[in-house]
């Protein structure tokens, strides 16, 4: 008879919550670990079962999240030394409301949402990297 009470090893319960926290953007809360015991766990302490697996899943989690961020990160610095190579400057929302956007500094050309600024420097940086006017600038500078 077996030792434990999973109906799945606890190592492949954590690996699968945090690929769907990590990879497919699911919420993670305090009661995810009390949901995955239920379906996963069939001694009679459910809820301490939950809490236990519930504490494994936040320092997972929390692991696999810095990570996923550091790797982001190093993502957007190496789109933004690009667009820095390319002769775009960021620039920051006077008003503090917003973050900022990117603008050429020749043509002055800038990817905005209707005049607006990009509520992360990340995601005016990968907007940026990513659109039709950078690339038809990209495209202007090789004809040239």
């Amino acid at each position: 008879m077996s030792k434990t009470k999973w109906t799945k090893p606890v190592d492949e319960i954590v690996e699968m919550a945090v690929g769907w926290v990590t990879e497919r953007g699911h919420s993670f809360d305090e009661r995810m670990g009390y949901l995955l015991a239920q379906q996963f766990y069939t001694g009679v302490d459910l809820k301490r079962a939950g809490r236990k697996l519930q504490k494994r899943l936040e320092t997972a989690v929390g692991q696999a999240m810095a990570e996923k961020r550091a790797t982001e990160r190093d993502e957007y610095e190496i789109m933004a030394a690009a667009l820095r190579a390319e002769g775009w400057q960021y620039m920051s929302d006077p008003t503090g409301v917003d973050a900022g956007l990117w603008m050429h500094t020749q043509t002055y050309n800038s990817v905005n949402r209707m005049g607006g600024f990009f509520r992360s420097w990340e995601e005016a940086t990968r907007v940026t990297f990513n659109s039709a006017t950078r690339q038809l600038l990209n495209e202007r500078e090789d004809d040239k």
